[in-house]
């Protein structure tokens, strides 16, 4: 009789489990989310607008306020947020207590064009403009008599010249010269350095390096005024 009544019990203790949970579950699928808080992977935002995703969150709040649990309706949430200037990724979730998480990813910028109006180039290749300059510091384009380029054009050379920390250390900027075609400056020398295309960069960087290494050894560096790596198979060096 009395292993029935402990069983009963626990049976009884059980249940009421079960009811609660269910019971809150059900009031929490059920009450409509009011509050949201954004988080930036760096913390603060550089080139997204908060504004812009205040606004856009509280017109989704008041649309799906109270299916903004529903994983489908977060997930269209995202790709509104995606779709924005500098928004590389987003994930949206709600909490417990009712709290509508969003966490930013921003894209990185990687250049400056200078153009009317000026506009920018992140890492995906992609060009965009921002209603605020973008005060970091930048590597800047400069674009002669409207030559036509496109922004994976400008993340390809600047990524290879990643590989070479004396030359990315050293840029000044980058220099469109005619469609498709490119040249470099760099803030210790005088002269400009024509890559021509995008092809072969690395080789032609390599060249570079070659070229200054032995024009450095011979003490000729500031005898030059261009240097074309644009050729097949060799340096063509102009002198002043």
């Amino acid at each position: 009789m009395r292993r029935f009544k402990t069983l009963i019990q626990l049976s009884l203790i059980l249940v009421t489990l079960v009811v609660s949970t269910f019971m809150a579950q059900r009031k929490f699928a059920s009450d409509p989310i009011v509050n949201y808080n954004v988080r930036f992977d760096q913390g603060q935002p550089s080139i997204v607008s908060e504004k812009v995703v205040d606004k856009l969150l509280i017109q989704i709040i008041k649309d799906h306020s109270a299916r903004l649990k529903d994983g489908i309706v977060l997930n269209k949430a995202e790709s509104q947020i995606e779709s924005l200037i500098g928004v590389r990724n987003a994930e949206v979730y709600t909490t417990i207590s009712g709290l509508l998480m969003v966490d930013i990813q921003e894209k990185r910028v990687l250049a400056k064009v200078e153009s009317d109006p000026v506009y920018y180039i992140d890492e995906l290749g992609e060009q965009f403009v921002l209603s605020d300059p973008y005060l970091t510091e930048l590597p800047v384009v400069r674009v002669k008599n409207d030559a036509r380029f496109s922004g994976d054009s400008v993340k390809r050379i600047l990524e290879k010249l990643s590989y070479f920390e004396l030359l990315e250390a050293d840029l000044n900027d980058l220099r469109v010269i005619a469609d498709e075609r490119f040249a470099i400056g760099f803030r210790s020398f005088d002269f400009e350095v024509i890559l021509g295309d995008t092809t072969k960069l690395e080789y032609k960087l390599n060249k570079l390096m070659a070229f200054l290494i032995k024009a450095e050894q011979d003490k000729l560096l500031g005898r030059y005024h261009k240097v074309d790596l644009s050729f097949n198979n060799q340096v063509v060096a102009t002198k002043k």
